[in-house]
C-alpha cells in the first residue's frame, strides 16, 4: 500500500511540474539573440550539422559503391542495404535535430 502510495505521489509530482513548467519559462525575461553564449552554441550546433552531413553522405556514396560492387552476393548486397539504410536515418537524425535546435532558439528569442 505504501509503495502505490509513494508511487502515486511521485507522479503526481512529476505531472504537476511537466504542466506547470510553462508558466515557469514564461516567467524568465526572453534572451537577447546577440548573446555571446548562445553565438557560439549556434555555432557549435553548425559545425556538427555540417560535419555529419558530409560524413553520413559520403558513407551513402560508399554503400552505393559497396551495393553496385556486390556481384549479386546476397550477403554483400544485405550489407550494402544496411549501410545505406543506418546514412539515411543519420541524415533524418540530423535534420531533426537541426530542427529542435531552431525551435528551442525561437522559443527563447
Amino acid at each position: 500500500m505504501a509503495k502505490i502510495f509513494s508511487k502515486n505521489i511521485i507522479l503526481f509530482c512529476l505531472c504537476l511540474l511537466i504542466l506547470g513548467a510553462p508558466f515557469f519559462v514564461h516567467a524568465l525575461p526572453p534572451a537577447n539573440a546577440d548573446d555571446p553564449f548562445i553565438k557560439t552554441i549556434e555555432n557549435i550546433t553548425n559545425l556538427l550539422f555540417a560535419v555529419v552531413m558530409i560524413v553520413a553522405s559520403v558513407v551513402f556514396v560508399i554503400a552505393g559503391v559497396m551495393f553496385a560492387a556486390s556481384g549479386g552476393d546476397p550477403e554483400k548486397t544485405n550489407i550494402a542495404k544496411s549501410t545505406m539504410l543506418w546514412a539515411v536515418i543519420g541524415l533524418v537524425v540530423a535534420l531533426m535535430s537541426k530542427g529542435i535546435v531552431y525551435a528551442v532558439k525561437n522559443m527563447f528569442t
